[in-house]
């Protein structure tokens, strides 16, 4: 009677062998998820000082491209951009704690309008803009 007993009996519940296995299963799906999320979160942080940056950079040319475009004369002596004979103050350009690393500025002339090519780095992405000056009669 007991070994058919045995066989026979309706179980009740999980073993305790049953329970550590969901366990170990429950604790291992639970570490991929929240490594997914962790991930996710690092990403969206990272794009978005990036999207930043690169809003600081587009601010700062387009800042430069308009005084560029306003300016009588523009000539680059030294690497140093000059403005209807004034040099140009970059810190007016640039956000607190903001840093332009290769800032260099190149001026090509021609009969009837002068361009110049601004280019900088920033936290390692390069941006470059060229403006036209018209020489005025």
């Amino acid at each position: 009677m007991t070994i058919r007993y045995f066989l026979t009996a309706r179980r009740r519940g999980f073993s305790l062998v049953e329970i550590v296995v969901y366990i170990a299963i429950l604790t291992f799906l639970s570490m991929i998820i929240m490594n997914t999320f962790a991930t996710v979160t690092h990403l969206g942080t990272v794009e978005t000082g990036r999207e930043s940056s690169t809003r600081s950079a587009v601010a700062v040319l387009n800042r430069l491209s308009r005084s560029i475009r306003s300016a009588g004369s523009a000539s680059v002596e030294g690497g140093e951009l000059l403005l209807d004979g004034n040099p140009v103050d970059l810190s007016a350009y640039l956000e607190d704690g903001m840093t332009l690393d290769g800032l260099s500025f190149n001026l090509t002339s021609g009969s009837t309008s002068a361009r110049v090519r601004t280019s900088f780095t920033l936290h390692g992405e390069s941006f470059y803009s060229t403006s036209v000056l018209r020489h005025k009669r």
